[in-house]
């Protein structure tokens, strides 16, 4: 009986420890203060596939965004954002410069590094701040697709 328990035991460990496998992966790669602030406002975050950069020149990348409704939306120097312009998509670049004009806020980012030109975006035109990229590897992938589907399909919160 006691050998039986104590097999019982290691099979509930090993199968608990292989089932949150993917949320231990999420919660390092983002943090845990924001994994669980993810399950508290699940329309806030999201996972973005195939972001062009400008830095990059036509790669692409997979991103997990914060997104601009988020009560405690931050966005500083140093930053990277996602944002939409009608020619070019979605796109995300790293903050260089913020200016307030008119009760406007600016970002600039670099989009030529050699000759130092900015490109101006409008508060209006960003999505989301970005928490992290992600590897393009398949189990980062699995890992993404379930904490997204948690959060916005089995989080008690959201009820």
């Amino acid at each position: 009986m006691k050998e039986q328990t104590k097999r019982a035991l290691i099979e509930f460990i090993v199968f608990t420890t292989i089932i949150n496998l993917p949320f231990i992966t999420i919660s390092t790669t983002i943090g845990m203060d924001i994994f669980f602030d993810s399950f508290q406002h699940p329309q806030d975050y999201q996972f973005l596939e195939y972001l062009k950069t400008d830095s990059t020149a036509g790669e692409n990348t997979k991103v997990i965004i914060q997104k601009a409704s988020h009560p405690k939306f931050d966005v500083t120097y140093g930053d990277a954002i996602v944002y939409y312009e009608e020619s070019c998509g979605f796109q995300y670049g790293k903050i260089d410069l913020v200016s307030t004009e008119l009760q406007t806020t600016i970002y600039y980012i670099i989009t030529d590094e050699e000759n130092f030109q900015y490109q101006p975006i409008f508060e209006q035109q960003v999505v989301g701040k970005v928490i992290s990229n992600v590897g393009s590897d398949l189990w980062n992938t699995i890992s993404l697709e379930l904490w997204e589907t948690a959060i916005t399909r089995l989080n008690l919160f959201s009820f």
